[in-house]
């Protein structure tokens, strides 16, 4: 069941969707995570952004997920979390994102990995 983004906000996605919405939206803002935007620094942000404390950032969920974002290895589960946050960019129209996600969604679905 997909949830509705009109109801429901960030709070409501897990650490590798929020990872994932940072993502698609710092890379259609020209950011290209991991290449030219340093993943500390990204993840410092999130956790100031979405109000969720951290002791080190090393050690943060946040920072890891974006570490790997997005985990073609991880098939199913990527397949599963860009259905999820894909809404989000829709409500918004954000195309570039969306069109982002989808090739992605593509790939994932039909990955060998």
């Amino acid at each position: 069941m997909q949830a509705n983004p009109k109801q429901e906000g960030l709070a409501s996605l897990t650490n590798n969707q929020k990872a994932l919405t940072a993502y698609y939206g710092l890379k259609v803002c020209g950011v290209k995570p991991r290449d030219t935007a340093d993943v500390a620094t990204m993840a410092r942000f999130m956790h100031l952004v979405l109000g969720i404390p951290y002791t080190s950032i090393d050690r943060s969920a946040l920072y890891r997920k974006l570490q790997t974002v997005p985990n073609f290895k991880a098939r199913k589960g990527l397949v599963r979390d860009l259905a999820r946050i894909k809404p989000f960019f829709v409500r918004l129209a954000f195309h570039d994102a969306v069109r982002l996600i989808d090739n992605d969604l593509e790939i994932a679905q039909h990955s060998t990995l």
